[in-house]
């Protein structure tokens, strides 16, 4: 379903994704290496994160506000792809020696 400046899909009442950004998503499909895990650093409200995990990606999902943070994270509860998206906190992520082979910043 076309909505002014998004689509909605399956989601429930008051998700709308912004279409640039699912085709984003869709069109770097074919640039991330499926094996390793994405860390998604602004990830909130969650829709890149959410098109990435139903896509088969595993995720690491993290914002700079905690208050958004949470909106992922109910997103994807509400979506039932909690073994997908990892949530951590941004200082965690920061202060962490772990090295990323894909990184989606936006």
């Amino acid at each position: 379903l076309k909505l002014d400046g998004g689509v909605q899909g399956n989601e429930e009442k008051g998700f709308v994704q912004d279409l640039g950004n699912q085709e984003l998503v869709q069109w770097a499909f074919q640039y991330i290496d499926r094996d390793s895990e994405v860390l998604d650093l602004c990830s909130a409200p969650g829709g890149k994160s959410l098109a990435l995990a139903a896509n088969g990606f595993q995720v690491l999902a993290t914002d700079l506000s905690k208050n958004r943070l949470l909106k992922v994270e109910e997103n994807r509860n509400r979506l039932s792809l909690q073994e997908k998206i990892k949530i951590q906190d941004w200082d965690q992520i920061w202060n962490s020696d772990r090295k990323w082979k894909t990184i989606w910043i936006d």
